[in-house]
Order: C-alpha cells, then sequence, then structure tokens
C-alpha cells in the first residue's frame, strides 16, 4: 500500500457508507465536468482529468492488491459465497516461443518421410499441419492443443511467463 498517495483522514474500514460516499461524489465530480464543459472550461478539464488519472492509477493499485490478497487467501481455486457469488482464483500465463526453432522442427519431421525425398503429399501434410499449428488467431501465440497433436512439446519450444493473480467474481 506505500505506493498509494493518501490524501486525507478516512474510516479505518471501507463501509457501505464511504462507499456509498465514494459513488456520491463521482456523480458530484460528473455535474462539476458538465459545467465546465458547458462554460468552455477545457483548462479545469485537463487539470481534472490529470487527477482523475492519478486516483485512477491509485485505484488500480489498490485493485490490484485486494485481488493478489483474495487469491493468496481463497481457500479453494473456487469458491461459491453465498450472496456474492462464485470467486475464482486466476493468474494468466503465456509463452515466450522459439518460433524458428520450432517451425524448423515441424519442417523437418512433417517432410521427412525417410526416402530423402520430398513428395507433393508431403508437402500438402506440412501445409496442413501449419494451418492448424500456426498462430492465426488474435493471440498470436501457438496453438499447444494441436502442437502436441503433431507430437510437438510446447514446453520444449517455450518459456512459460506468469502474470499477476487475479480474481473472478460472477453472481
Amino acid at each position: 500500500m506505500s505506493e498509494l498517495e493518501k490524501v486525507n483522514q478516512l474510516p479505518e474500514q471501507a463501509t457501505p457508507e464511504l462507499i456509498a460516499a465514494f459513488q456520491q461524489a463521482l456523480v458530484h465530480m460528473d455535474d462539476f465536468r458538465q459545467d465546465l464543459a458547458e462554460q468552455g472550461n477545457w483548462e479545469a478539464l485537463v487539470q481534472g482529468l490529470i487527477h482523475l488519472n492519478e486516483f485512477k492509477k491509485n485505484l488500480s493499485i489498490l485493485i490490484e492488491a485486494i485481488e493478489l490478497n483474495i487469491n493468496e487467501t481463497l481457500p479453494d481455486k473456487k469458491v461459491v459465497a453465498p450472496g456474492i457469488g462464485i470467486i475464482e482464483k486466476r493468474t494468466s500465463s503465456s509463452k515466450k516461443w522459439e518460433s524458428e526453432r520450432l517451425l524448423n522442427e515441424i519442417v523437418r519431421s512433417c517432410l521427412d518421410n525417410g526416402t530423402g525425398e520430398i513428395t507433393p503429399s508431403d508437402v500438402m501434410g506440412l501445409i496442413d499441419v501449419l494451418k492448424r499449428v500456426l498462430p492465426l488467431t488474435a493471440s498470436l501465440g501457438w496453438r499447444s492443443t494441436e502442437l502436441e497433436r503433431h507430437g510437438f512439446a510446447p514446453k520444449e519450444f517455450s518459456d512459460t511467463v506468469w502474470g499477476r493473480k487475479t480474481v473472478s467474481i460472477k453472481k
């Protein structure tokens, strides 16, 4: 919490009243924004935006800290909490691929039929495999399941990079 900039004294607990006061403050800020826009006071709007972006950064830090706390203290991966919903731990990950080495291995395995010759069916087989395993998706990541189906272990061609821990709450 040291990253957050502390302002004014607030109650020790985030009571429903405190949350309601925060919501009311947002409504007042929006009314003030509307007045400034109608007055054409772009300078004050810019200053407000600067302060709100700083507030947004601090709010994001607080949200990440709370998600991490929940992730670390939640007794199970998925918990059903009456009145709240389903709370589930999540951790994002991505892979740093050695794409050239993987591509070379796929080409070699598809075209090496043991005869030393490359046939049209070998090439068609390669194209078929490439269509299934290439990152032709929005993520631009190799398709791990398809690679495994073709005998390639994704972990041999990538390093998994774990992201931040979060939780999802579904009502």
